[in-house]
């Protein structure tokens, strides 16, 4: 993958992400929650200062720090195409992508901001740059465990 696609890619997704928030920020913070289905799903602001499940609040610091070593990894991991793998390192893309996201509104305001809630499981509010790291994990899991059957041949082998 050329340096010029990880940017394009990553900047594409980031993008997108922040302008959402910024519409989140300007439309949805005064009124807090809008139900789009009644019961089931609604867009609701949340200010998150801690990571996914509201695990270590208040630790920016700790959480800026540790997002900004796993992208710098991710993106050497890239860039040298360590895998050899176009799935893994386009799942690779993706999940850094969602990690710049929310480091972006970690350094910029001291929070996530938070706007996707589905009702009935009690989940956490969320948005896209979580999204984007938790399908980016989840495919990469499916391909390396379900499709590319590569890495456990390598691993029996030895």
């Amino acid at each position: 993958m050329s340096l010029l696609t990880i940017v394009l890619s990553a900047a594409a997704l980031i993008a997108a992400d922040q302008l959402i928030k910024l519409a989140v920020l300007a439309f949805l913070q005064p009124v807090g929650s809008v139900p789009l289905i009644p019961g089931i799903f609604s867009l609701t602001y949340v200010e998150n200062r801690g990571a996914a499940f509201g695990i270590f609040q208040g630790n920016v610091l700790f959480l800026v720090v540790l997002t900004s070593a796993i992208i710098v990894i991710g993106g050497w991991v890239l860039y040298k195409n360590v895998f050899q793998d176009r799935v893994i390192n386009r799942c690779l893309l993706v999940v850094m992508a969602g990690g710049i996201g929310n480091l972006i509104d970690r350094v910029c305001r001291g929070f996530v901001v938070d706007y996707l809630h589905f009702l009935p499981f009690n989940f956490p509010v969320f948005n896209l740059a979580d999204c984007l790291v938790c399908c980016g994990v989840a495919c990469m899991l499916i391909y390396v465990l379900f499709i590319d059957r590569t890495f456990t041949k390598k691993e029996q082998s030895s």
